[in-house]
């Protein structure tokens, strides 16, 4: 089974969808990292309670050179706690 999402700007926030739910994802600066974390959610187009979805907390900030950055990302449930965490220098290719 292979997961496929979409993403796009909306009205300074990032939309992500994987049907059934789409995800506002909210980016704020915080001294020289942006950082990024879940807002809305939706189910089947309709607005649904954030406790139904994921709450998600993203750092990004500076690499250790001119073309890399290095990002944090937590992944997890309001209630449940954590599930999902990485970090790492991310580089194009």
């Amino acid at each position: 089974m292979r997961a496929v999402s979409v993403q796009r700007l909306d009205r300074g926030a990032l939309l992500e969808t994987a049907e059934p739910f789409r995800l506002q994802l909210v980016p704020r600066v915080k001294g020289r990292a942006l950082a990024i974390s879940s807002g809305k959610l939706w189910i089947y187009g309709m607005p649904a309670p954030r406790w139904l979805g994921p709450a998600i907390k993203a750092k990004l900030s500076e690499g250790p050179d001119d073309v890399s950055w290095q990002v944090s990302v937590w992944i997890g449930h309001p209630w449940l706690g954590g599930f999902c965490e990485y970090e790492g220098v991310m580089r194009p290719e």
